[in-house]
């Protein structure tokens, strides 16, 4: 549906609605939870869902046109599960960028999942500073998103991944991680996820 020479802007634009509403969602929450308490933010999370899956049963999404090898591997689910491992695995460099996105997304699964207590803990519970934080992400999200939705990314995508993935890690992981104040954070958490449009 996208040609492969605008897979970069198309990663861009994805960014930007990823990110976006990440933007005033998370101080709106931290500024919402003293006075509508957690069971108020569950509720409008429930009924966002609601909207968005309504818009999804509305939207028409065009089916792509058939390939030679997803002909080949049709079947029930055990068949189409053993041809997805049979091509991966006959294809050595898509095989290695799995493995390469498999132990990235692991690291910073764990990471990532010690942002929020960590932000409580040095801010003595503090939601709207974890708030801020996390609008500082979605706002690097958007503005890494616009850039790399006009410039295109680089040509070789794995470059444009692995300098993506190694500045998140500098900007977001270690220079984060080792700050103490939001004067720390939010700059680091923008230019962290200023680098992920490029993954």
């Amino acid at each position: 549906m996208v040609p492969k020479q605008q897979y970069g802007r198309a990663n861009g634009m994805m960014s930007l609605v990823d990110s976006g509403p990440g933007v005033f969602s998370p101080m709106l929450a931290g500024a919402l939870l003293p006075i509508i308490s957690l069971s108020g933010i569950l509720i409008i999370d429930v009924v966002t869902f609601f909207l968005a899956i309504g818009a999804l049963l509305v939207v028409h999404i065009p089916q792509p046109a058939p390939t030679e090898d997803g002909q080949a591997g049709k079947g029930n689910l055990r068949k189409e599960a053993v041809y997805g491992f049979k091509y991966i695995f006959a294809r050595r460099s898509l095989l290695s960028l799995l493995l390469v996105i498999l132990c990235l997304n692991l690291v910073q699964g764990f990471s990532g999942s010690l942002l929020a207590p960590m932000i409580l803990l040095r801010t003595n519970n503090n939601s709207a500073a974890l708030g801020s934080v996390e609008s500082a992400f979605a706002l690097g999200g958007v503005v890494g998103g616009l850039i790399v939705s006009a410039w295109g990314g680089f040509k070789r995508r794995i470059r444009g991944m692995l300098v993506g993935w190694s500045m998140f890690a500098f900007f977001g992981m270690l220079l984060f991680g080792l700050g103490r104040s939001l004067l720390i954070w939010i700059p680091m958490a923008c230019l962290a996820s200023m680098t992920f449009p490029l993954t």
